[in-house]
């Protein structure tokens, strides 16, 4: 259903004055339909339903949408009273409509990552800060879904390192991928593997495939073609694909292109469970960017600026046409 912006408009906000600290109040916007009503992005991308996922704060991983499509999880990072949080939160289509977000019920006070479905949309992948008092130690977690209530997290330890771990995803063939940060210097980044066995998971193995310093962020459905990002500059990060070839070895990367890549960072993208869309973070700039957000949350007290981020989507046709190109001159 195409998204309707009038209510961008019609949408009642007023403020009020409470400890010398000023808070919108607002009605959310009604929202039907696939992918919260908005309309295709087409072939370039756009920023995704603006004022809802993507906002003025930092809007710091792709959403994670359920089979069904009546279920998104999404992560914004903020800064609230000098205290920086990390929260998961969530939004249901119910009876027709899209409901205000509220924080998940499994996210609790502390620090937590991005989050992705496993295929079978049983079970979500994610991570969180278990250090002690004001330590950081981003760990795997997974939280399953039992009789339509999402249970308690629970830390993966036997995926555990001396690291931060983030950006963990299952494929079809029941494999996890993640990447592991060097806890004292954040530019190493390492891809790892595992597969999941009746015992709980296998031995864990580095994967050297990808160029040094890139961030797997996610396979095609069908295993295809994966897509990470890497620096191309100081200030610019690019999301790449490369292709499994018939030998089962990947191609060199390919940059996505103009229609997707800035002159800014692109990073932590995401193929929608029915393979239609590519979801990615950018801190490009434009007049589209950082909308102000139609809802609020107990936690958006006492705001204070950081660095930020929206969400933009794009149809993986743009993937496509590049796999086209890319087998046309390696026959």
């Amino acid at each position: 259903m195409k998204f309707i912006m009038s209510w961008l408009i019609v949408s009642t906000i007023f403020t009020i004055h409470v400890n010398g600290h000023d808070l919108e109040k607002t009605v959310f916007p009604k929202l039907s339909g696939p992918y919260l009503g908005q309309e295709s992005p087409g072939k370039t991308a756009k920023i995704f339903a603006p004022s809802v996922i993507s906002t003025e704060l930092h809007d710091d991983a792709s959403p994670a949408f359920n089979e069904d499509g009546t279920e998104v999880f999404f992560r914004i990072v903020f800064k609230s009273k000098g205290i920086s949080y990390g929260k998961i939160f969530t939004s249901k289509l119910m009876d027709g409509l899209w409901s205000k977000p509220v924080i998940a019920p499994f996210c609790d006070k502390r620090m937590w990552g991005r989050v992705n479905f496993a295929p079978d949309g049983q079970r979500l992948y994610t991570s969180v800060n278990t250090a002690k008092g004001a330590g950081f130690d981003m760990d795997p977690v997974y939280v399953d879904l039992v009789d339509g209530r999402w249970e308690d997290a629970v830390v993966i330890k036997d995926l555990r390192t001396s690291n931060h771990e983030f950006g963990m995803f299952e494929t079809r063939d029941s494999q996890v991928h993640w990447t592991s940060e060097d806890a004292l210097d954040g530019s190493i980044k390492r891809h790892y593997t595992t597969q999941i066995t009746g015992k709980g998971f296998s031995e864990i193995e580095e994967v050297y495939t990808f160029p040094e310093g890139a961030i797997i962020d996610c396979f095609a459905p069908d295993g295809s073609y994966a897509i990470f990002s890497k620096n191309v500059a100081p200030r610019d990060r690019d999301l790449f694909v490369s292709f499994r070839e018939i030998s089962g070895e990947w191609s060199d990367p390919v940059n996505l292109g103009p229609s997707v890549n800035s002159e800014r960072f692109e990073k932590s993208a995401a193929i929608s469970m029915d393979g239609k869309y590519l979801f990615f973070v950018s801190n490009r700039r434009g007049e589209q960017a950082q909308p102000r957000r139609l809802w609020d949350s107990e936690l958006f007290t006492e705001l204070q600026r950081i660095w930020r981020c929206d969400v933009y989507w794009v149809e993986t046709t743009v993937i496509d046409d590049l796999k086209r190109e890319y087998w046309a001159g390696n026959k």
